[in-house]
C-alpha cells in the first residue's frame, strides 16, 4: 500500500504514547508504527497544511493521519481553524501519486461518515457528508475521463437509518401479531409501554439494496439489474486483467 490517509491516529501508538496531536495511542503491543511506515520510506503527515505540501511528483509513499479517531464530519471541518483535507482533495492527492506508475492503480475510497450520520439520525451531517463524497467522485471521474482505461465503480456496503414515517403507535401493527424495527431505529418494547414507540440509542443498518454505477471499461458488467456484492471484486478482478 503506497497511499494511506484518513483517522485513527491512535492506533498507530502505543497505550503508553502519546500520538503526534497529544492523545494517547490504542495499541497494547506498544508497537510504533509511525516510526516502522517512517522508516520504510513513507512521508508522514497530521495536518491539512503539511498534506498540502506534499509534492506528489516526488513522494512515492505518503501516510495521512489527520484524528486520533474517527475524521471529522464535513461540517465540523470546514468550521476548525486547521481544516483537515476534504475527501475530494485526498482523494485528488493519491491519484496523483499513484498514476505515476505505469502498470496502472487501485484506489478504494470510502465517505466512512455518512453510516455515522445515518445512526445518529442527523440529516445534515449525512447530507454534508454524502456531497463531500459526491465531491471526490467526481475528481475519480475528471481523471478517469483523460483516458479510457480507468473503471471507475461507486457503491455501498449497507443502507443505515432510513428516512421513514412512521406511526405514532403500534397498534395497527399487534392485530396482525407483527412487531417492526424501523429503519431509524425505534421498536415497540414489553413492559408498561408496550403500545408506544421507544427509540433505540441508535438507528441501524437496513436491508435495503443499494445502488451500484460504474464508468469506463467493465462499466457494463454492473448495469444487469441486481447482482450480488461480491460480484464485484471479480469485476474489478477482470479489469486489473487477472
Amino acid at each position: 500500500v503506497e497511499v494511506i490517509l484518513g483517522g485513527g491516529l491512535q492506533y498507530f501508538t502505543g497505550e503508553n504514547d502519546t500520538d503526534p496531536l497529544g492523545n494517547y495511542g490504542k495499541r497494547g503491543d506498544e508497537r510504533d508504527l509511525l516510526n516502522e511506515f517512517e522508516s520504510q520510506g513513507y512521508a508522514l503527515v497530521y495536518n491539512g497544511s503539511s498534506f498540502q505540501k506534499v509534492d506528489s511528483n516526488t513522494t512515492d509513499r505518503l501516510l495521512g493521519l489527520f484524528d486520533s479517531s474517527h475524521m471529522q464530519y464535513d461540517l465540523e471541518r470546514l468550521s476548525g481553524e486547521e481544516r483537515d483535507p476534504s475527501l475530494a482533495e485526498m482523494t485528488s492527492k493519491a491519484i496523483s501519486i499513484l498514476s505515476r506508475n505505469p502498470k496502472g492503480f487501485f484506489l478504494m475510497v470510502e465517505g466512512g461518515r455518512i453510516d455515522h450520520a445515518g445512526h445518529e439520525r442527523n440529516i445534515s451531517k449525512n447530507v454534508a457528508d454524502t456531497l463531500a463524497f459526491d465531491e471526490a467522485v467526481k475528481v475519480a471521474t475528471d481523471f478517469a475521463s483523460l483516458n479510457n482505461e480507468t473503471l471507475v465503480i461507486v457503491t455501498a456496503d449497507h443502507e443505515c437509518g432510513g428516512l421513514v414515517l412512521q406511526p405514532e403507535n403500534l397498534d395497527v401493527y399487534e392485530a396482525g401479531g407483527i412487531n417492526p424495527l424501523f429503519a431509524s431505529g425505534t421498536t415497540k418494547t414489553q413492559g408498561p409501554r408496550y403500545d408506544f414507540i421507544t427509540e433505540m440509542e441508535e438507528a441501524t443498518h437496513t436491508a435495503v439494496d443499494v445502488p451500484i454505477m460504474a464508468s469506463g471499461p467493465g462499466a457494463e458488467k454492473v448495469s444487469k439489474g441486481v447482482i450480488d456484492n461480491t460480484r464485484i471484486f471479480e469485476i474489478m478482478k477482470e479489469a486489473f486483467g487477472f
